[in-house]
């Protein structure tokens, strides 16, 4: 990720912690108190991105790699066809088979589209409580046809631009919601956890695996979220980035582990 880039989710992250200030004031009273632990989620789970052959090689390095513990967060519908998943049954069937049952299947809001990236207007930043509750039962809906069962978990789409109200509404929907800070599970206190990118615009191994380095002696996190993307294996660089980022949170004393283990 570009300097500027995470600057910018620097500066916006201030949104997501007020939010989480504002939704749970009672609970943040008594927050998760854990140290040591890693987390990987997968953003942007689709069928575009299985299509131009992401996702499979990414899966198929994270288990290279060891990561047997990641969290995925699925698109479930899209702009142009909101029935996208049942019009692409060979990506159903990969998360069925490799995926589901095995790792944790969340929602990465509807559609993930920005409505003006230029101005950081995306799906949930001005959305009000009924506009974010009619895409969740969208949502759902479209989920609980596919797959069988309700998702396991919600990530707002970005994480960094939401409305207060939409997260309160995500709250109500999801077992456990991320944002930038924070994840919130649906019924116990929050864990304060900062997202981190290092796989993202990777201009080359070295910058990137040093700026991430110095985000970790720069923060200090009890806690450490590292969320990847399908498309960042577009990069030659991806996995060898992946795996010195592995290294470094590992050699630091932190332990790979989920959401379920902490919340339950």
């Amino acid at each position: 990720m570009k300097r500027r880039e995470f600057i910018k989710l620097g500066a916006t992250g201030a949104l997501a912690f007020a939010a989480g200030l504002y939704v749970g004031p009672k609970v943040l009273s008594k927050p998760v108190k854990i140290e040591g632990r890693f987390f990987v989620e997968v953003h942007d789970l689709a069928p575009w991105a299985f299509e131009a052959g992401y996702v499979p090689k990414l899966d198929d390095y994270l288990d290279e790699l060891g990561i047997s513990k990641r969290e995925y967060f699925l698109i479930p519908s899209s702009k142009d066809d909101k029935e996208i998943l049942r019009h692409n049954p060979e990506f159903v069937n990969y998360i069925k088979q490799r995926i589901l049952g095995k790792y944790p299947l969340g929602h990465h809001g509807l559609l993930h589209w920005p409505m003006d990236e230029e101005n950081g207007v995306f799906e949930f930043t001005y959305a009000n409580r009924e506009e974010t509750k009619k895409k969740c039962e969208e949502a759902l809906k479209i989920h609980k046809k596919i797959f069988g069962y309700p998702p396991d978990g919600g990530e707002v789409p970005p994480n960094w631009s939401l409305s207060i109200e939409s997260l309160e509404v995500f709250l109500e929907y999801y077992p456990y919601v991320c944002i930038y800070k924070f994840v919130f599970p649906k019924e116990k206190p929050p864990l304060f956890a900062q997202a981190y990118l290092p796989t993202s615009g990777i201009e080359s191994i070295e910058k990137s695996v040093s700026m991430f380095e110095e985000e970790l002696d720069y923060y200090e996190p009890t806690v450490v979220r590292i969320v990847m993307h399908p498309q960042d294996t577009a990069s030659e660089h991806s996995q060898e980035v992946a795996y010195q980022a592995f290294s470094l949170v590992e050699d630091r004393g932190y332990k790979l582990s989920t959401y379920k283990e902490v919340f339950e």
